[in-house]
């Protein structure tokens, strides 16, 4: 899902039914429902990773291969493909993905992202202008301790490894991770990575307990994937355009005392820390009336807000700042 530039409407893809689900955030009302086709001159493949609002009447679809815009009617209007491209220099090593790009909407030839190898836990920043077929590559030393998080089952063969975030505003790419709080910015036009190390006071700074390098099955895994839950989880920067700071939620997840009951609603203790344009803390609180993950949250009109299911329907919560 992702929110319109101009933050009126809401775009949901319905992976299930394979269309395109608009909802109009100042009526709060779905006002359209999009059918997208999965092969042909205008599909998008059997598998959508990341849409994204790259502007009016455009969103950027991707997948592992291919990067692609559509207009608001399901029409394909740019294909872009890395499949078996061969780069002036550099390029994708084996194992190698970049699963959660963005797209420039002022240059929809250029993507930016995070490159993943699950089977060593290598990560880097990737930028492809398609165009020129050109592929940067630069190393993120502050999230080598994603590496500490990565890990296999045995039986079935599994890798698993820590959450990772990536979004742009304006001509600033964004990049961060669940297990830690750097955040590292990088700008288009003067191709310069900033890392920001924003540790907060109110919590720990990063996951200090860390996962075995193997587990045997389904059942070990439980408890290691509980243990990792419980503590420490950073969501991604939210930009609020009209105060000019960025929100970022921050989680514990929380369980019942039996191992046995499968956490379906996912509660959790939530804190907020609000941060200026240069990535200091400006305030931090824990938000006690908000009781989940705040997945997919944004601002809109000075405000955030979070999508949550309400009674199997499509709602809001909507978080208010006193002045």
């Amino acid at each position: 899902s992702d929110v319109s530039s101009e933050g009126k409407y809401f775009f949901n893809f319905n992976i299930n039914q394979h269309h395109l689900e608009v909802i109009d955030l100042d009526k709060l009302e779905l006002v359209g429902i999009v059918p997208f086709d999965k092969e042909g001159p205008n599909g998008t493949g059997s598998r959508v990773g990341k849409i994204q609002s790259i502007g009016k009447d455009s969103l950027y679809f991707s997948s592992q291969f291919e990067h692609e815009i559509f207009d608001l009617d399901g029409k394909k209007l740019k294909s872009h493909t890395t499949k078996n491209v061969a780069f002036t220099e550099n390029g994708f090593g084996e194992n190698e993905a970049l699963p959660m790009p963005v797209m420039w909407s002022k240059n929809t030839d250029r993507i930016f992202g995070l490159g993943r190898n699950w089977m060593d836990a290598e990560t880097s920043f990737i930028g492809i202008d398609f165009s020129q077929k050109t592929f940067q590559r630069l190393e993120l030393p502050a999230f080598d301790i994603m590496k500490d998080f990565h890990y296999t089952m045995e039986q079935p063969k599994v890798w698993f490894g820590p959450e990772y975030f990536t979004s742009i505003v304006g001509e600033q790419i964004l990049l961060s991770i669940a297990v830690a709080h750097p955040v590292y910015s990088y700008k288009i036009s003067s191709g310069e990575l900033v890392l920001h190390q924003v540790p907060p006071l109110l919590t720990a700074g990063e996951k200090s307990t860390k996962p075995p390098k193997q587990v045997s099955g389904r059942e070990e895994n439980r408890e290691v994937d509980r243990m990792l839950k419980e503590q420490i989880n950073f969501l991604h920067p939210i930009w609020d355009e009209l105060n000019k700071r960025f929100y970022r939620f921050s989680y514990k997840e929380v369980f019942s005392s039996s191992l046995e009951e499968i956490n379906v609603e996912r509660k959790a203790k939530v804190y907020l820390t609000v941060l200026d344009e240069n990535f200091s803390i400006l305030s931090e609180q824990e938000i006690p009336s908000l009781d989940f993950i705040p997945s997919k949250a944004f601002s809109k009109e000075g405000n955030i807000w979070v999508p949550a299911n309400i009674q199997d329907e499509l709602g809001f919560v909507r978080l208010s700042f006193m002045q």
